[in-house]
């Protein structure tokens, strides 16, 4: 389970849906790749918390939990 700690609030994550955030090495040296993919990278911090906070609401909202009565805990 990955936390995410914030002021007042601890965000859980199963490692199921975390993904490696690295590049491999032949990629980040490729200087055109790099630039290709600069626009998609989320480097406020906020943003980045917003990211993964509409994961998590997502997640909440798959029918399929409810159907099979099983009960996720925000």
């Amino acid at each position: 389970m990955l936390v995410v700690n914030k002021p007042r609030m601890q965000i859980h994550l199963p490692v199921e849906l975390c993904h490696i955030s690295s590049l491999p090495d032949d990629f980040t040296k490729d200087d055109r790749k790099m630039k290709a993919i600069d626009q998609y990278k989320v480097k406020d911090v906020d943003k980045r918390m917003q990211k993964i906070t509409d994961i998590v609401d997502k997640i909440f909202n798959v029918q399929a939990f409810s159907e099979f009565n099983i009960e996720i805990d925000r």
